[in-house]
């Protein structure tokens, strides 16, 4: 099924998967379980593990999401909701693609004080990694070490929550 031509974005849905092509890259959003891939040239550049990857934690509780419950066009975004194991809570992706970016926002719906959201990535997926701790003594590419990252607060010695892959991806988090 081929959708309408979204800004410089083609949206195409097969059985498990809904790709959102730019002339650039392609963000493929999986539907069971959930997760986001990043291709360049059919060549997947960033993706999650093949079990998922998103979660949240509330009282202390990690929640996994489960499956893509809606996709639609609101605006120049793709706005994006989630089952997850917790009951009460769905999550929210509000994605904009242009032509060498995209923005995620996400947003936990149906439960109050969530303590974070996060991703995980396949690291293999995006080559060699780069970024992230300032210390004084950094050990890259940071997939050939072992590294538990703290919270990006005012107080530690992260210069920016910036990493970089050695296939092109970027990955800048507003904290």
């Amino acid at each position: 099924l081929n959708l309408p031509v979204w800004g410089q974005m083609n949206i195409t849905e097969h059985e498990n998967r809904i790709e959102a092509a730019t002339e650039r890259c392609t963000l493929v959003v999986k539907k069971r379980p959930f997760g986001f891939e990043i291709q360049r040239g059919g060549k997947a550049v960033l993706a999650v593990p093949e079990e998922g990857g998103g979660f949240f934690v509330v009282s202390g509780e990690t929640v996994k999401l489960g499956s893509l419950l809606s996709l639609a066009q609101k605006g120049d975004s793709l706005e994006v909701h989630v089952g997850t194991a917790h009951e009460d809570a769905t999550v929210m992706y509000r994605v904009r693609m242009q032509p060498d970016q995209i923005h995620v926002h996400a947003k936990v719906e149906g439960v109050p004080e969530v303590e974070r959201i996060g991703e995980s990535f396949a690291l293999a997926s995006g080559g060699h990694w780069y970024g992230g701790e300032v210390t004084a003594a950094n050990s890259w590419p940071l997939e050939a070490n072992e590294w538990n990252a703290d919270p990006f607060l005012a107080t530690s010695n992260h210069a920016t929550p910036f990493w970089m892959t050695s296939s092109g991806v970027g990955m800048f988090l507003k904290t």
